[in-house]
């Protein structure tokens, strides 16, 4: 098995684990389960670096997903339309100024 399979099968194991919640000796039980199969990874080193890793990324996503929703204002679709527009008003505006400023130098 490729280095590159390794990795996307440790990383799919450990999100797994993390959706179903598992840790401590329901993890440890797991690991035991997949090296009993003969699976090519190292359990110990995959609890020593991937576990608290993958569910810090996870766990730290998921909070700051949720205070970024929790923070998020509420507006309607007229609400985001008229700042559309008023966005795209004031690039307009950008560009006629620049326009008529290049148009407007001269030389000394």
């Amino acid at each position: 098995m490729s280095d590159a399979a390794k990795d996307a099968f440790k990383i799919g194991f450990l999100t797994r684990c993390a959706e179903e919640g598992l840790t401590g000796e329901a993890l440890g039980a797991r690991l035991e389960a997949l090296e009993k199969q003969g699976n090519a990874f190292s359990a110990a080193a995959m609890l020593a670096a991937g576990v608290p890793v993958g569910l810090g990324l996870l766990g730290g996503g998921a909070l700051g997903y949720g205070a970024a929703r929790m923070a998020e204002p509420k507006l309607s679709d007229d609400e985001i339309k008229a700042q559309e527009l008023a966005h795209t008003y004031r690039v307009y505006a950008d560009r006629l100024k620049a326009r008529r400023k290049a148009t407007q130098y001269r030389p000394a």
